[in-house]
């Protein structure tokens, strides 16, 4: 597994915990379409970054330009403190 394979799964895990994290606050109300499909995208999401696959034909700029960015990301959302919850 590449770094950026697992740095793309690690966003879309933070984004699946986020989006469900948000839907248990909104089930205390009616649940609507919109939750169920943001529900859905998350998982989907999830489900890919698992099953990722290296594009070798991808340039090499664009792919330490989005590694830089997913760094950058993690390194801002502080990713090695534990969250309270």
């Amino acid at each position: 597994m590449t770094l950026r394979e697992e740095l793309f799964k690690h966003a879309a895990i933070k984004g699946a915990e986020t989006e469900l994290r948000d839907a248990e606050e909104e089930v205390e109300g009616l649940v609507d379409e919109g939750l169920t499909w943001r529900i859905q995208q998350a998982s989907e999401a999830r489900a890919k970054a698992t099953k990722a696959e290296v594009n070798p034909e991808r340039d090499d700029h664009e792919d330490r330009e989005n590694l830089s960015l997913n760094l950058q990301k993690m390194i801002d959302d502080k990713i090695w403190v534990k969250k309270k919850t």
